[in-house]
């Protein structure tokens, strides 16, 4: 007989007396020119005053998530500069600290100035 030895990990998670946890949501949507799903473009979650807040490449269908998007206001950008120089972005969007759910946007990119 082998002497075989196995091991378990455990992760344990700690928040302070009273404090709910945070409720988080995901942000879906797609990148489109004219309806038509870009694929493999860098989708940016920007907060409020622009910060880069997550980056998510497109598939295959121009679709983008961002999973566990804490409360605030955001919005979506996306770039395609190559010879047609397209950019884009959502419409500001909240995401509210009531509930944790998914919010769907939509980034149409046109030709940039």
């Amino acid at each position: 007989m082998t002497g075989l030895r196995g091991s378990a990990t455990d992760t344990l998670s700690f928040r302070l007396a009273g404090e709910a946890p945070k409720k988080l949501y995901v942000v879906k949507g797609r990148v489109v020119v004219e309806d038509r799903g870009q694929i493999g473009l860098e989708a940016k979650l920007l907060d409020a005053k622009r910060n880069v807040k997550g980056m998510a490449k497109t598939d295959d269908k121009g679709a983008f998530v961002f999973a566990d998007v804490e409360p605030g206001t955001y919005t979506v950008y996306s770039s395609r500069m190559d010879v047609l120089k397209l950019a884009g972005e959502s419409k500001a969007f909240q995401v509210p600290d009531a509930k944790k759910g998914e919010l769907s946007v939509s980034v149409s990119l046109y030709q940039a100035k």
